[in-house]
């Protein structure tokens, strides 16, 4: 009997050793930031307002852009695990010229904002950034389009189940940390490792405005399966058309405006209205 308590506290030990391990990986992983800018808005002739807004009980300041074009929409940006916003000017050029305001943050640790990048920071400085532009800047809710791209689907889509806004776009979004789990491996359970709150399928299941779903079919990041996921997971409004779905033949993770920038805009365009 003695033996066998040893045996079950072992594989306890080791179980719970195997979990800790695994939340670390996926931490470690799941943020790449980047504190270098590697393109200036001046090389798209663009002056975006700057502000630097507390973030959290500490107080840690997160780096933001206005770009006012004068439009009666505004783009709420929140960009993927990697680089910092700087990175996304050539797809902002893009919004500007089809009239739409846009801001975009860098969430703490990344770019020219303070702090560290973390899970709770991650969704945490979403929510500061929605703050300050329906506050500071006066941006009216019901023209905020809160889009996602990538892990940036997470906190965009928890902004618009909790906060007013005029419609989400998730573009190279993933069902949940889980599925993308079973992504990279189908013969052994890592998923079972994986955080179940990064999860945009039973949050999209809240939603109550309009989704516009953008996603690569070559998307070599986000497996393009999880698109359809995506999209079903979100409910229907009463039979009217609440939800779409727009995919790209060539398209991978971050290129969709690239690759097609009349179909990727256009649909952005259309929904916006």
């Amino acid at each position: 009997m003695k033996i066998f308590v040893e045996l079950l506290s072992i594989l306890f030990a080791s179980l719970a050793a195997v979990f800790v391990l695994g939340r670390w990986f996926e931490n470690f992983n799941m943020f790449a930031p980047d504190r270098e800018h590697s393109i200036s808005p001046e090389e798209f002739s663009l002056a975006p307002s700057e502000s630097y807004v507390p973030s959290g009980k500490k107080g840690e300041k997160i780096h933001c852009w206005f770009f006012n074009a004068g439009g009666t929409k505004t783009i709420l940006y929140v960009h993927g695990n990697a680089g910092n916003v700087s990175d996304r000017i050539p797809v902002i050029a893009g919004y500007i010229k089809n009239g739409f305001n846009v801001f975009i943050f860098d969430y703490r640790g990344y770019g020219k904002s303070e702090g560290r990048a973390t899970k709770s920071n991650f969704l945490e400085d979403a929510f500061t950034a929605y703050a300050h532009l329906t506050g500071e800047i006066g941006i009216p809710a019901e023209q905020i389009i809160i889009l996602g791209q990538s892990l940036g689907g997470i906190p965009a889509t928890r902004l618009a189940t909790q906060r007013k806004n005029r419609g989400l776009v998730l573009e190279g979004a993933f069902y949940s940390v889980r599925e993308v789990a079973r992504d990279i491996s189908d013969r052994f359970p890592i998923w079972i490792l994986a955080s179940p709150d990064l999860d945009n399928g039973r949050e999209l299941k809240k939603l109550t405005v309009p989704l516009l779903v953008l996603h690569g079919e070559l998307d070599g990041t986000i497996p393009f399966r999880h698109s359809a996921l995506v999209f079903g997971a979100a409910p229907e409004n009463s039979g009217k058309k609440q939800k779409r779905l727009v995919t790209f033949e060539s398209g991978g993770h971050t290129d969709l405006f690239a690759i097609d920038p009349e179909k990727y805009y256009g649909s952005i365009n259309s929904f916006a209205e």
